[in-house]
């Protein structure tokens, strides 16, 4: 799903199969992610969502995702997010791509 100028990723918008384990939203100038946003998704364990222009990460966009292992979101800009936005995750990578 790159490149296909995304703005933003209302709740709960990722649907499909619930086998998806990865997913890549990268360079599409998403400058949002609401809660829930990949509430549908429980098996995901690779994140994509490099650059873009994400700003804000509203509420607990990842909550749920327990296999959640890698969140890519360097070049990005962004300045808001709760302070408990990763909060029981075991991430492969710490640093999370952030650049």
């Amino acid at each position: 799903m790159d490149r296909n100028a995304m703005s933003a990723i209302p709740s709960t918008s990722i649907n499909g199969p619930h086998t998806l384990r990865i997913i890549s939203l990268t360079s599409n100038g998403i400058h949002s992610i609401k809660e829930g946003a990949f509430a549908a998704q429980p098996g995901l364990e690779k994140i994509r969502l490099d650059h873009n222009d994400l700003n804000v990460l509203e509420g607990s966009p990842f909550s749920g995702l327990s296999k959640l292992r890698e969140l890519t979101l360097s070049q990005n800009t962004l300045a808001r997010f709760n302070s408990d936005v990763f909060q029981g995750k075991n991430f492969s990578d710490p640093s999370l791509g952030l650049v």
